[in-house]
């Protein structure tokens, strides 16, 4: 089995450039309405929560959001450290 980006940890730029990885070292969301943690792990990996008032997208790539109108949940982004 692979390993996901995020599994090998701090990368350096050159390193995720080799990889096609982005810089995005966590791209997550967690609903405060049913409690599930999603974690997008690739570019067009679009996951839901399970009660689908939110959704996450993007991987290391890009950090997109959608969500019912109000909503309650916490953002977890987690940016490589030599992204400025």
């Amino acid at each position: 089995m692979s390993k996901h980006y995020w599994e090998y940890g701090e990368q350096d730029k050159a390193t995720r450039q080799k990889y096609n990885t982005g810089n995005i070292l966590e791209n997550a969301a967690e609903c405060l309405e049913c409690g599930e943690y999603i974690r997008s792990n690739n570019r067009l990996d679009f996951k839901y929560c399970k009660c689908k008032n939110i959704a996450v997208d993007g991987g290391s790539w890009y950090a997109k959001r959608n969500f019912k109108p109000g909503a309650k949940y916490r953002d977890i982004i987690v940016m490589y450290k030599d992204v400025g």
